[in-house]
């Protein structure tokens, strides 16, 4: 009822419907007959023909809002993405609506229509005597005075260009004193003609502009055939019909200078395919899946064929309930649908054109799921938890986040299992997070396991303290992650939560279930994440406290006289197991600069390049020359002492430095070295321990080709 009422009002007023719907449509033309105002370049014609006077005249009896001017300005400036500013372009600010509205507790009442049609048109007028245009100068700026207090809406117009606020300028809230730049983006208006197979118009579609691996998108209308192009040279096609129509590419020149492009006309022709619809049962309520579909003649393939790599792939949503169409070659398919690694449904589709491939599935078989009870320490059933999986082999170890679940009426859940192509043989877990007691992981069998219990106990927290904190040094760049013990690199890098100290140096971890956890002292270096320290801890339940140094941090300036243009430097950091690295590219004067920095040792190489590496030590110059030495030895890092790689006899922070008596001695030294290892099931390891030289036999065939967890080598210089 409102959007009537909307479009007869605003074609009462002369304003057109697009007035109402954002400050990019703003037109101009008075009510009824009153000359028409100039209109600034860049906004919309007039929507609309006139109305009954009866409307117009009940309209003139409502009461006109008052309005005081004020003394605030707006102020800002229009340039193009290379910093040219752009005169003559118009700016518009339109006081908010005067009113706001509570959200209902309940259902809403049924709306007053005589108070909507009250409030539609104060409004309306409201924002007409309050509008306040501006016109940009020779250096792109623009003063919008005689503002009154509140928020405005900002908009910019120009004919031949695309204009959008610039980041960080609230251009839809902004209030007297803020200041709203808008980037310009020249444009060229391109008509476009899509044909149907029978040579009609279309009345819809899509039109795809491709410049080399970039492809935009542009909704066409056929009574609204032009479309803003960016300046460029593209190639153009078009699709119609939810994919069922698509046309042959065509060029289109739209570079500045260029003559100014025709209409561009492309015909459209039928695309041979599958598309449909997927239902699933009311208690999994999806919202999303993956159709597969893989070619066969003769015998029909299993299910399986379709989870492999160069089947064709489509996604479904739910809120739509179609899946996208699949552009095929005439023939018979298998097409199926898949949730998380297990195909629920398929079925046999002969493609001649574009066919229809609709699924409704009725269950789901129950060794796809298990079913979770999540419980507090006194037994009462947990409703604000999310989960994770994971599925672990003797060798493996993949995981998911944050995974979509389905409640159920008795407060438990349905949770799908992780996705492996593996048949049996490894474990699956899930892994319930509370806000309130951690997180606590339950291992089980899928296929044998029907039901888990994960019952919390009383959860543990502690209070940490950074001894030697420096705010200015430290607040910005430290960051503190408590994970399980042993903790991986891929762990620390990819933690979900991780805090940051207060200003004294102190944070709070946890809640967490008692156990072995490592804090993990992470420093941020150019976007990039070193591992600083770690400690581990036992926590047991209720509070703990814990005090470790702060890290000391320091900067440091790299000359490297023969790197190449663009050349990126790579420091990786020795101090612990944990792998990180921070990365630098190397300005024109061949210096680039690594800071904040932990103390420590690092290794120094130019990114892609084998051949060699530096070692340093921080602290130490504040600048050094990059002069690297060829790699020598293979360092062992060894997460877990107890894990296979420890119980090989190596230890963290090893060197490898012969292998079967061969020494290291360069890179085509280490990559022979590394082939031996792999190769072989006992191999005579010289390891640098302490300065002393150790013999140890090791099964670099496991260590190495079944993706042992635990420890891995990487190449390092003595």
């Amino acid at each position: 009822m409102r959007g009537g009422i909307v479009a007869l009002l605003s074609l009462a007023l002369g304003f057109g419907v697009g007035c109402l719907v954002g400050a990019s449509q703003a037109p101009d033309a008075p009510a009824r007959a009153a000359p028409a105002e100039a209109r600034p370049p860049g906004f919309p014609a007039d929507a609309g023909s006139p109305v009954d006077d009866s409307l117009a005249r009940a309209i003139d009896d409502l009461p006109v809002p008052d309005v005081e001017r004020g003394t605030g300005t707006i102020t800002g400036q229009v340039t193009c993405a290379d910093g040219t500013p752009v005169a003559g372009v118009t700016v518009r600010a339109v006081l908010g609506p005067a009113y706001g509205r509570r959200r209902p507790s309940g259902p809403p009442p049924p709306p007053d229509i005589e108070e909507e049609v009250r409030r539609l048109v104060a409004d309306l007028r409201r924002e007409r005597l309050t509008r306040v245009d501006a016109v940009t100068q020779e250096d792109g700026r623009y003063v919008l005075s005689g503002l009154s207090d509140g928020p405005y809406r900002v908009a910019a117009y120009a004919e031949g260009f695309r204009l959008g606020r610039v980041r960080g300028s609230a251009a839809s809230h902004a209030r007297p004193g803020a200041v709203v730049d808008f980037l310009a983006e020249p444009v060229a208006e391109v008509e476009f003609d899509v044909l149907l197979p029978d040579g009609t118009t279309a009345a819809d579609a899509t039109i795809l502009l491709r410049s080399g691996d970039d492809t935009s998108r542009h909704t066409w209308r056929r009574d609204d055939p032009r479309i803003a192009v960016p300046h460029g040279q593209y190639m153009c096609m078009a699709e119609h019909g939810d994919h069922a129509y698509r046309s042959d590419e065509v060029p289109l020149d739209a570079r500045e200078g260029a003559p100014a492009p025709q209409k561009v006309v492309v015909r459209l022709k039928g695309v041979t395919g599958i598309r449909g619809t997927i239902t699933f049962p009311p208690e999994f309520p999806f919202r999303y899946a993956s159709v597969h579909a893989v070619a066969f003649a003769g015998e029909k393939p299993s299910d399986r064929a379709l989870l492999a790599p160069k089947t064709s792939s489509a996604w479904w949503e739910s809120r739509n309930r179609r899946y996208s169409a699949l552009e095929l070659s005439p023939g018979r398919y298998l097409v199926g649908v898949s949730l998380t690694g297990s195909v629920v449904a398929s079925r046999v589709v002969d493609v001649r054109g574009m066919e229809t491939c609709d699924f409704v599935i009725d269950r789901l078989d129950p060794a796809m799921y298990v079913v979770v009870s999540v419980l507090d320490p006194s037994g009462k059933p947990l409703s604000d938890v999310s989960f994770d999986t994971a599925y672990r082999t003797a060798t493996t170890r993949s995981s998911s986040r944050g995974i979509e679940v389905f409640p159920r009426p008795d407060g438990s859940f349905v949770v799908l299992n992780h996705p492996t192509n593996e048949r049996g043989g490894g474990t699956h877990s899930v892994t319930a997070n509370s806000a309130k007691y951690g997180e606590k992981e339950v291992s089980y069998k899928a296929g044998e396991t029907t039901h888990l219990e994960v019952r919390f106990g009383d959860p543990a927290t502690l209070d940490l303290s950074l001894a030697g904190f420096d705010a200015g040094a430290h607040l910005s760049a430290v960051t503190v992650v408590l994970l399980p013990y042993p903790c991986e690199a891929e762990d620390v890098f990819f933690a979900s939560e991780d805090t940051a100290p207060d200003v004294k140096g102190r944070l709070a971890l946890g809640p967490v279930e008692p156990g072995e956890y490592e804090v993990v002292l992470r420093v941020s270096v150019g976007g990039e994440t070193l591992v600083a320290a770690t400690r581990r801890v036992t926590l047991g339940p209720g509070k703990s406290a814990l005090s470790i140094p702060a890290p000391r941090l320091h900067s440091l300036v790299v000359v490297d006289p023969e790197a190449k243009p663009d050349q990126t430097l790579a420091l990786r950091f020795e101090g612990n197991r944990l792998r990180s690295e921070a990365r630098a590219q190397v300005d024109e004067g061949g210096r680039a600069r690594f800071e904040p920095l932990p103390e420590g040792s690092y290794q120094l190489a130019r990114e892609g390049d084998a051949s060699g590496a530096m070692r340093i030590t921080i602290p130490g110059p504040a600048e050094i020359v990059f002069k690297p030495s060829p790699y020598t030895a293979l360092r062992a890092r060894i997460a877990d002492a107890d894990g296979p790689w420890g119980k090989a006899g190596l230890k963290d922070g090893d060197l490898i430095v012969a292998i079967d008596g061969k020494d290291l001695e360069s890179a085509d030294g280490l990559q022979r070295g590394y082939a031996v290892l792999v190769a072989v099931e006992e191999a005579t390891v010289t390891v640098l321990r302490g300065g002393s030289r150790i013999d140890l036999t090791v099964n670099g065939r496991r260590l190495l080709t079944e993706d042992i967890e635990g420890g891995y080598l990487e190449w390092a210089t003595r």
